[in-house]
């Protein structure tokens, strides 16, 4: 069965890529994730992405944090999602669970994604101070590719602050 629900969602994510969305979403919900390994899950939670579905992509995120099998960039992608969605409470705490971990850390881009990205969900929530001490780990340059905003860099944040101040 396994191999068969491995061919559904890679089918399902070769035609949701394509933009045929409501052929993926019939494959997608007709799975039951019980049965899945995590990496599907990870592939559905692409296809819900890909889908402009998010609650239905933060449900796919939440299901691998509940089986306890996560790894580096899951929980950036769980808060870029929760962000879309504007939960910025929780995409901060998504934020800071990638930052505390130590290989998310040392991979440069997933540093500078999680900590912009963290620190802009932190202006949202009038978090100002708490933006700031993120920010500072960041080169001056720092930027990352917010869906929804486009480019921001550590500077467009650290502006945001003062003129909200």
């Amino acid at each position: 069965m396994t191999k068969e629900n491995q061919e559904l969602v890679n089918r399902a994510l070769a035609l949701a890529k394509k933009g045929e969305k409501g052929s993926a979403l019939l494959i997608v919900q007709a799975i039951p994730w019980v049965e899945l390994p995590t990496d599907l899950i990870r592939k559905i939670a692409l296809i819900y992405s890909y889908c402009l579905e998010p609650e239905l992509c933060e449900s796919a995120w939440l299901e691998i944090l509940r089986r306890g099998e996560t790894r580096s960039g899951d929980r950036f992608m769980l808060g870029t999602v929760q962000m879309g969605l504007a939960k910025y409470d929780d995409a901060v705490d998504s934020f800071a669970v990638e930052l505390s971990n130590p290989n998310s850390a040392q991979l440069g881009p997933y540093l500078v994604a999680t900590a912009i990205s963290m620190a802009f969900s932190l202006t949202k929530l009038s978090r100002n101070d708490e933006a700031v001490h993120v920010l500072e780990m960041l080169d001056a340059n720092a930027e990352f590719h917010l869906v929804g905003e486009g480019n921001i860099t550590k500077s467009q944040i650290l502006s945001i602050i003062r003129t909200s101040r």
